[in-house]
């Protein structure tokens, strides 16, 4: 990921890169899994990291072209390269063995790698690189992230207890000073002293692993984190909470991002790697921004080579694109940025007071494709732009001309923007109209007028709907009624904002509304033109809706004495919503559950206490501060499996170290084994009965890819006996009623990592299900045979 701060001036790509406004491929690098890129010293020379088997490639010439740069890197999982670092001619490596080093153009060199019985080594995958204010750091495969402060000489193994779960995958790291930022398989996790501790930061996140997450240059607490699946979230206060911003983009992929940053306008460009190619985006700069809107970029020259993984730009020449995909090298993409070419902008319409002007924006070059913002002047003197002003809120390619306009002239400022990063610099003015005039008709409520007033809920929330009513107009709105709904943050009338695109008298309430008040204009239009009422009062303020549980919480890693376990607050529908944890002890069957007294943080460190016990979370969620309207909602996890004790060490094999032969003087290199088992979300019952003409949506969210098992299970009536729930007979019926299940059948399904949607008909196997109850229990289980804990949803299965 890079970032890149331009100012006025709007540079031109390299000119060996062809095809602007169309992606090239660039020689050298075809046939490649571009992973990630990184730029050296110069800027001309570029790195970039290939999956495959493939190494390194490296250009000097600003990507134009491309070369291996394999030197002292040794073959196998060496060559499978997942991160690239560079600073000056200094560059690091992450690998499927370890850490490589090349100084000044120099061959590899492996740094820190031997024995693994050596605890100062690293011999594990290496998915992340970062150097933070001196301390390298090293996000692992399923190893957590390890530290050196000798520049990669020594590591420094994960601590037990370090508030990260063993055994957790670090896919991206991030800085800013002090505080450091992981993603990984669960979620993301902050550190404030060089990754020596961790704690959870997800709140608010989805399910889902976290693939990568950086920084806002210019904002110390804003990171943006990219999803498995769910698109692109943002923090405004250094990971406490997250909130969605996938606006245009929907629930994608983000493998990689760049952004573009202008110090001198309040603007910020994203440019997003996905499965289906680059996507841009912008949003506010400072502190509170607002949303981030998104749109595709251009795919025109990729073909079929829409996977994207990697993702930079020419740090010299804003504008240009780097893209790496999966399998096809390395792409590059130059926008043009839009330029008024021949047919400036211009007003039409009848230049009458109540009559309607019309803005069009003339005729652009540029990369398609270009939007418009307009802005209209009202001037004094045709010829003399000096004499112009912009009008409070004319800025909608159509302009209703008021009283104040007669005798004066109009001209309309029309904004260009694309995909390349102008920052609203490119502007075009109209010529001036001709002399405004009187209306010669009689204009709606021209003798008499009342403005509307709103109707609605006393505790109006999003999805409920606001009404206008009671607008008169003499003489009358014969033509029609529209009108103009404004967001105001308080009763004084100032800081209103028009909601444009909304002209009805009905108004429904979103997120954005709350905290807010509407008022509402009602405009009558006639033969002679168009005027507008007094605005409305205020509504009451609008209240969020209450917390909404999406996926329960879930309690992550271990429930051994001495390891963490991470309490995750699951997915909630409101990005306003906040939360309090608690965790309580539960009896080994999961009941007689007892909160742990001032034990209310994000992780929770298994004692001896809790031997033979389980564990849960407890989350209070809330949507508008304690002892407002509307009331928290309480939710708890799933309990853990019953804590025990470790597990005693084993005896050291005897076999050969892979990659390497002990004795030989070569460290082994191999990748170690994964033995970190997925972990499977809960399972939502399906509302409806299976039927033969309509199956069951079984949505499973899992932390990585691996082959779900289903067993499904007819539920019948039973009797307890002892502990065992044995059939019903009439020698047993005064015994304690419970449910006893009976196999069915089995089925297998490919999942992702992330949301899978499995379809259970009335069909397992051979067998046809009879109408009735049904438990499924759903494990998942990985390439290296690990399998996550059992999740049990019921399902009923109905005649019709």
């Amino acid at each position: 990921m890079a970032s890149i701060a331009v100012g006025c001036a709007l540079g031109a790509a390299p000119a060996a890169h062809a095809g602007l406004s169309t992606w090239s491929s660039l020689p050298g690098s075809e046939g490649r899994w571009v992973r990630e890129y990184a730029t050296g010293s110069p800027a001309s020379t570029i790195y970039a990291a290939l999956e495959g088997g493939a190494g390194v490639l490296r250009s000097t010439n600003s990507g134009i072209s491309w070369s291996p740069f394999e030197a002292g890197l040794p073959g196998g999982d060496a060559r499978n390269v997942r991160a690239v670092i560079a600073s000056g001619s200094d560059v690091l490596i992450g690998t499927g063995v370890g850490v490589f080093r090349s100084q000044s153009g120099g061959a590899w060199q492996p740094l820190g790698q031997g024995e693994e019985s050596d605890p100062k080594t690293l011999n594990r995958s290496v998915q992340a690189l970062l150097n933070a204010g001196g301390t390298l750091l090293a996000g692992t495969f399923a190893g957590g992230v390890f530290r050196s402060t000798d520049g990669g000489a020594t590591w420094i193994r994960p601590a037990a207890g370090n508030g990260m779960p063993a055994g957790e995958t670090v896919w991206s790291l991030t800085s800013f000073g002090p505080l450091v930022l992981a993603a990984t398989s669960s979620g993301v996790y902050r550190s404030s002293d060089s990754g020596a501790s961790w704690s959870p930061a997800s709140d608010g996140l989805p399910f889902s692993p976290i693939l990568r997450v950086f920084g806002d240059d210019a904002n110390p607490n804003i990171y943006y984190a990219g999803t498995a699946g769910s698109g692109m979230y943002r923090t405004i206060n250094a990971g406490v909470t997250w909130q969605p911003v996938n606006e245009g983009l929907g629930p994608s992929t983000i493998r990689d991002f760049t952004t573009v940053f202008n110090p001198g306008k309040n603007e910020t460009r994203f440019y997003a790697a996905t499965p289906d190619g680059a996507w841009a985006g912008r949003t506010d700069s400072g502190p509170l921004p607002g949303k981030v809107r998104w749109r595709k970029v251009t795919q025109t020259g990729l073909g079929a080579n829409t996977i994207f993984w990697g993702l930079s730009n020419f740090l010299s020449t804003p504008g240009t694109l780097l893209a790496g995909t999966q399998s096809n090298g390395a792409y590059s993409l130059t926008f043009q940025p839009p330029v008024n070419v021949t047919t400036p902008p211009a007003p039409t319409g009848t230049l009458q007071v109540g009559k309607t002007l019309t803005a069009s924006p003339g005729a652009w070059s540029g990369t398609p494709t270009i939007d418009f913002t307009y802005r209209w002047k009202r001037c004094t003197a045709a010829g003399d732009t000096a004499t112009c002003s912009f009008i409070a809120g004319a800025e909608e390619p159509t302009y209703v001309l008021v009283a104040g306009d007669q005798g004066r002239f109009l001209r309309v400022e029309v904004t260009a923007t694309n995909d390349f990063p102008t920052f609203d610099l490119v502007r075009e003015l109209s010529a001036a109209t001709a002399v405004v005039a009187a209306n010669p008709g009689t204009l709606p409520g021209a003798n008499q007028q009342s403005a509307p007033t709103i109707t609605g809920p006393q505790f109006p929330a999003p999805g409920d709907t606001l009404t206008a009513t009671g607008a008169a107009f003499n003489p009358a709105a014969s033509s029609g009624v529209s009108y103009r709904w404004e967001r105001c943050p308080d009763t004084s009338g100032t800081g209103c904002v028009e909601r444009t695109g909304v002209t009805g008298a009905a108004y429904v309430l979103t997120e954005d509304d709350v905290e807010q008040r509407l008022r509402v204009t009602a405009i009558g239009a006639n033969s002679a033109g168009s005027a507008a009422t007094q605005p409305s009062g205020f509504s009451n303020e609008i209240f969020p809706r209450q917390a909404q549980n999406l996926e329960l919480p879930v309690v992550l890693g271990q429930p051994v004495t001495g390891e963490t376990l991470v309490g995750a607050v699951g997915t909630w529908a409101s990005p306003r919503t906040t939360y309090a944890r608690s965790w309580q002890r539960c009896d080994a069957d999961g009941g007689s559950c007892q909160t742990l007294g001032g034990v209310t943080g994000a992780t929770y460190a298994v004692t001896a206490a809790d031997l033979g016990s389980r564990l849960r979370l407890v989350v209070v969620a809330d949507t508008n501060g304690p002892n407002k309207i509307p009331a928290a909602v309480a939710v708890a996890s799933a309990p853990s499996a019953v804590v025990t004790a470790p597990a005693a060490a084993g005896t050291p094999g005897a076999g050969v170290p892979v990659g390497g032969t002990p004795g030989s003087g070569t460290p082994g290199g191999g990748t170690p084994a994964d033995a970190t088992a997925p972990v499977l979300g809960a399972i939502a019952a399906p509302r409806a009965a299976i039927t033969p003409k309509r199956s069951a949506a079984l949505v499973l969210r899992s932390s990585e890819a691996g082959t779900a098992r289903l067993r499904v299970e007819r539920v019948l009536a039973g009797r307890r006996a002892g502990a065992r729930c044995v059939r019903a007979t009439a020698r047993n019926r005064r015994a304690r009623r419970c449910d006893r299940f009976v196999l069915v059948g089995t089925l297998s399904r490919p999942v992702v990592a992330g949301t899978t949607t499995v379809r259970l008909t009335r069909r397992v196997g051979s067998r046809t299900l009879a109408p009735g109850r049904y438990r499924v229990r759903v494990t998942v289980r990985d390439a290296a045979g690990n399998v996550s804990a059992v999740r049990d949803v019921r399902v009923r299965v109905a005649r019709r």
